[in-house]
């Protein structure tokens, strides 16, 4: 399983962008990030040890929080390693959109409190 942010491009390849520069060159499927699901509450797997993942997470999750785009569970056949080393995948089938939820017990009241949010399936 993969999480992948944002819509599944109707041709199943995702662009490669470098800042100013824009889009610079494609990838050879769809960009993802591994998964693993722990008590219903699913987890990337940081694919590489550059800053740009991190980065581009950062990101993502803001973007996300902003409703900017959703937030898929996928599955599919990988093709590939990205630019930052996250599988790339064609043949994408989406199992669920997925939220954030905080997962924290007692539910955090104040806002430095969020410690444990969690991507899971959307009800």
């Amino acid at each position: 399983m993969f999480i992948r942010f944002k819509n599944i491009p109707p041709n199943e390849i995702s662009g490669v962008y470098d800042g100013d520069c824009g889009r610079i060159r494609d990838e050879k499927g769809v960009s993802c990030y591994h998964c693993i699901e722990e008590q219903g509450a699913y987890k990337i797997i940081i694919p590489s040890l550059c800053n740009g993942v991190l980065f581009d997470l950062i990101n993502f999750i803001e973007d996300f929080k902003r409703k900017e785009f959703p937030v898929f569970l996928i599955t599919g056949n990988k093709v590939g390693i990205g630019t930052h080393g996250e599988p790339v995948i064609k043949d994408v089938r989406i199992i669920a959109e997925l939220e954030i939820v905080e997962l924290a017990e007692p539910k955090p009241i104040y806002k430095m409190d969020r410690t444990n949010p969690q991507f899971k399936i959307k009800q």
